[in-house]
């Protein structure tokens, strides 16, 4: 059979049955000749598929650079099986009559039942109200909820003056601000700013409002990075009266400028040092609203487009500055989902500013022609930088579809980059240096805990779960040991807001689920000290009834310490008999009773030999895999309950951070 029409056939435009000879041409009693056609003719291909070629090749070598297979057939039924399983995990409604609330936070989801509890057990305190008990009643103040910003009765016209501290004060807190919160912040730029502070705390009255917002910002970020020690040596007031004062200023200031409807760069930097400032002491789920409003206002004036987009171009000096600045929004708004219970951000990929440089504030000036060349090693810039490549590296990541599959040799990379752009650069006798390492090392530290983590393997060998739950709970220690020793060195000081504010719930939630389920040992009494260090070192999880997920943590807590006391007898511990302090403090609390002065939050944590010693921060240390556990020698695993509690392991949550 002919593979083609034969010619005549082609040429008379009739069906041929491609035999050799054809019907027709044996109907026609003509010669019938194959038709051997020439190759077809390539459609030249358009600019935009050059192009797209080119990105893909190069993307391919990148890929086969970091050691990742791309010859395996990753078709599109993958991607949807993928989407499917996102949409599968769409959160949970808990509705009530005439309420619901989203949770969209494994975290949260996980903690379902003892979210339940903490409820439940506000009838035990109206029950037990009347009771004469040695315990003595404390006052619980709900937190802020920053209404005021938004739906604030008051007139634009208010004076605020009142509420500025004297020309003295004033140095003395911008100094601290600049000691404390500018070099994690870094979205002003400190050479233009101090002469304007310097001239305004002698001339309060006649400021603009946009600086007069900023300046009540900077005050509120100083008196939060303070102990209550130091407000009283310096300012000679207590720490929460300071920072009801001059939130309370900033509030004002920006309501008196228009924030809603103001463009104004000043104000908006402002905005975002105080929503950096009050997130310990915001309701969680008013600062994830206020985030929100914070980034619509980013986009109206357009911080989420890179200056070099635009036809009409910024100076270099303003479009460096706003980078600076979009970044930081970003890492508020993801940074704020999860103590409120919901996911990642929906903004997605709408935004295309360009990570800002490796300059120091001295660098950079007003009136710049063009940007300098950037430095190679540490800068003021070192821990902003670190933080932000973190989000760009899982950004690009998880775009890809060998990121599940090769998670760890992603996060072996990506270490890599980290310590050859900004580690080995760190010197742990500088405080903001050792900050930026632990905080890198925990946050890889969280990704291979996610990595390993049990629940994503399925289905696999008892021998091989209870590896990948030992490196997981090494992974758990090693975070929490890092918090622990953050907060006791004194040389830290100034950053335990910082760590404060960014407490990571989901790893100690994980740690207590552990705990709560292994049998006791040398390492379960590790476990067990972290888990006091961090209760000692955040008061804040044990004041008060407020927070949902401290309430449930608490639950969590007893039930881990009650499976704790039953196995005593099988194993040898220390005494049990005598409780910690923070474990009778929850008993109370679960029984409806208020607790005594004593354990409260004083932002003065207690001073103690840390788990880690901070000048070994900034040391490259082996990481957690599957060759190097210290756990194998675990007696015995019990069932996990993984299916409660999950990690938040979405590619673009940088609550750690």
């Amino acid at each position: 059979m002919l593979k083609y029409s034969c010619v005549i056939c082609s040429q008379r435009k009739v069906k041929c049955d491609r035999q050799d000879p054809c019907s027709q041409c044996v109907k026609s009693r003509v010669t019938c000749v194959a038709n051997n056609p020439g190759p077809l003719r390539r459609r030249k291909r358009t600019k935009a598929e050059i192009d797209l070629h080119a990105k893909l090749n190069r993307y391919e070598l990148l890929l086969k650079a970091h050691g990742i297979d791309i010859t395996e057939d990753g078709g599109t039924s993958e991607m949807l099986d993928q989407r499917e399983k996102v949409l599968e995990k769409a959160g949970t409604l808990i509705a009530e009559p005439g309420m619901s609330k989203f949770i969209d936070s494994n975290l949260w989801v996980g903690l379902l039942a003892e979210l339940s509890e903490s409820k439940d057990d506000d009838l035990y305190e109206d029950l037990n109200s009347g009771e004469e008990d040695h315990l003595t009643i404390i006052e619980d103040k709900s937190p802020r909820d920053g209404s005021g910003l938004l739906f604030s009765s008051g007139s634009r016209s208010a004076q605020v003056t009142y509420l500025h501290p004297p020309p003295v004060q004033i140095f003395r807190l911008w100094q601290t601000f600049m000691d404390n919160v500018n070099p994690l912040s870094k979205i002003i730029h400190t050479s233009t700013l101090q002469p304007q502070v310097l001239m305004a705390s002698n001339n309060i009255e006649n400021i603009s409002k946009p600086l007069e917002a900023l300046l009540f910002a900077i005050y509120t970020c100083a008196v939060v990075s303070m102990t209550e020690e130091d407000c009283l040596g310096i300012i000679g007031e207590p720490r929460k009266t300071l920072v009801d004062r001059f939130s309370l200023g900033t509030e004002q200031s920006l309501v008196r400028l228009g924030l809603l409807q103001s463009c104004d760069i000043v104000a908006f930097q402002a905005l975002v040092l105080f929503l950096l400032a009050v997130r310990s002491t915001y309701e969680p789920h008013a600062f994830w609203v206020l985030c929100g409003v914070a980034l619509r206002i980013a986009q109206r004036m357009g911080v989420h487009r890179d200056s070099s987009t635009f036809d009409k171009k910024l100076s270099v000096f303003e479009s460096e500055m706003r980078r600076r600045l979009w970044w930081q929004v970003l890492l508020l708004d993801v940074r704020s989902a999860q103590p409120a219970g919901m996911g990642p951000s929906v903004l997605g990929k709408i935004w295309d500013t360009k990570l800002p440089g490796n300059y120091n504030d001295s660098d950079l000036s007003i009136d710049m022609g063009e940007l300098p060349v950037e430095h190679i090693g540490s800068t003021e810039m070192i821990f902003c930088l670190t933080t932000y490549e973190f989000g760009r590296y899982f950004m690009e990541a998880s775009k890809g579809l060998d990121w599940r599959n090769n998670e760890r040799l992603w996060i072996t990379t990506l270490e890599e980059i980290l310590q050859d752009k900004f580690l080995k650069y760190c010197d742990s006798s500088v405080p903001l240096h050792a900050l930026t390492a632990a905080v890198a090392k925990s946050v890889l530290a969280n990704k291979r805990l996610s990595a390993h983590h049990p629940q994503k393997r399925g289905k696999v060998p008892r021998e091989e779960q209870q590896s990948d739950g030992d490196i997981a709970f090494q992974n758990s220690l090693a975070i929490m040991g890092f918090d622990s020793a953050l907060h006791s060195s004194r040389g830290m000081r100034r950053f335990w807001w910082h760590a404060k504010g960014h407490f990571q719930y989901d790893v100690f939630v994980f740690l207590l689920s552990e705990l709560r389920q292994r049998r006791n040992g040398p390492h379960t009494e590790l476990g067990w000290q972290i888990v006091q260090d961090t209760y000692q070192h955040h008061p804040e999880l044990v004041r008060g009834k407020s927070n949902e997920l401290h309430n449930a943590i608490g639950n969590l807590t007893l039930k881990a310490w009650g499976n704790r006391i039953k196995r005593q007898d099988l194993d040898v511990v220390s005494d049990l008999s005598n409780p910690p302090e923070y474990i009778s403090i929850l008993r109370s609390r679960q029984l409806g009773r208020r607790i005594k002065p004593g354990w409260t939050d004083t932002n003065q944590p207690i001073i103690a030999d840390g788990i880690l010693p901070i000048a070994t921060l900034c040391q490259p240390q082996p990481a957690v895999s599957e060759t190097t556990t210290m756990y194998s020698t675990q007696p015995h695993i019990s069932e996990f309950e993984y299916q409660n509690i999950d990690m938040d392991d979405d590619t673009t949550d940088w609550n750690y951070w």
